[in-house]
């Protein structure tokens, strides 16, 4: 195996966890994720529902995403807003979420909570992949 291979196989196996740990912190952010009509949630997305490929780690580009994508998103994620409305800013501030186990910083926290998992996760898919590839 050249070092060019070795390369490859390290490169490729970081991607591929990446991706798997971002879709992890997906499936993790939807209980918390607040709920009245189900549209911020129907609006996330992350590598394993990535159809343009703008959140999905490659060998050459090792950064995986995860989103929701509507206007409110962020000030649902941070609890507060502050929007412009006649000429005027208005603050927002989210004061209770609908459904119990919803809440703000629904997207940081299970980063955050995935963040001791993430390397030795890395390491392990680079140790299996090496070891497969020299079979």
């Amino acid at each position: 195996m050249t070092s060019d291979d070795i390369k490859h196989l390290i490169l490729k196996a970081s991607a591929n966890a990446l991706n798997q740990l971002a879709d992890s912190v997906a499936a993790d952010a939807i209980p918390e994720t607040p709920l009245e009509q189900g549209t911020l949630r129907a609006s996330e997305v992350y590598p394993g529902n990535d159809v343009d490929g703008s959140h999905t780690a490659t060998e050459d580009n090792l950064e995986s995403k995860v989103s929701f994508n509507t206007v409110y998103a962020a000030a649902q994620h941070e609890g507060w807003a502050i929007q412009h409305r006649g000429g005027k800013e208005v603050f927002w501030q989210v004061k209770n979420y609908s459904e119990p186990g919803t809440k703000s910083k629904f997207l940081e926290d299970p980063w955050k909570k995935m963040i001791p998992r993430m390397e030795p996760f890395i390491a392990a898919s680079i140790r299996k992949a090496i070891d497969e590839g020299k079979g």
